[in-house]
């Protein structure tokens, strides 16, 4: 396993797995079908070729039955930031208010989206920010609506 230093990659974590797995006597299999994976397959991809991640549903599950949290399954992000940025930011630290803090980060995400994609993380965004939350709830329900609608006069070829 690689020291906190290096970072957990989806290499280690994998190993992991498969080591609790074989201790817990579940074959891939089985393991897979429990949290909800199609196939040995698709876990094989994931904890052994590395090619994958964990769907949240599947990733949560797993740390309910390893007795672990997500964040020992989650590979640590690699941050391909300007350094003195980082620098910049840790060095003001507390200086920075919630709110902020919140816009840089999105300012920072929506560098490489569309205006077509901006405009969706802000209604996003918005609603996220709601504090009411039964709108929330019903914006959530309205947004599910809309997909499926929408999904079903699209041709799945542009469906993902």
């Amino acid at each position: 396993m690689s020291s906190d230093c290096e970072g957990r990659t989806q290499e280690d974590i994998g190993k992991d797995i498969e080591e609790w797995r074989a201790r817990a006597g579940l074959t891939q299999l089985q393991l897979a079908l429990i949290i909800g994976l199609k196939n040995d397959r698709q876990y094989r991809r994931i904890c052994c070729d590395c090619d994958y991640e964990f769907p949240r549903k599947s990733l949560r599950l797993l740390a309910k039955f390893m007795k672990v949290t997500v964040d020992f399954l989650t590979p640590d992000a690699e941050f391909d930031e300007d350094p003195e940025y980082i620098d910049s930011i840790i060095e003001k630290g507390s200086s920075f208010s919630q709110e902020e803090i919140e816009k840089i980060v999105i300012e920072k995400t929506h560098t490489n989206l569309s205006d077509l994609e901006n405009r969706i993380v802000g209604y996003t965004t918005e609603i996220i920010n709601l504090e009411d939350e039964e709108a929330k709830e019903d914006f959530a329900d309205q947004i599910g609506i809309s997909l499926k609608i929408a999904k079903r006069g699209i041709p799945k070829s542009k469906v993902s």
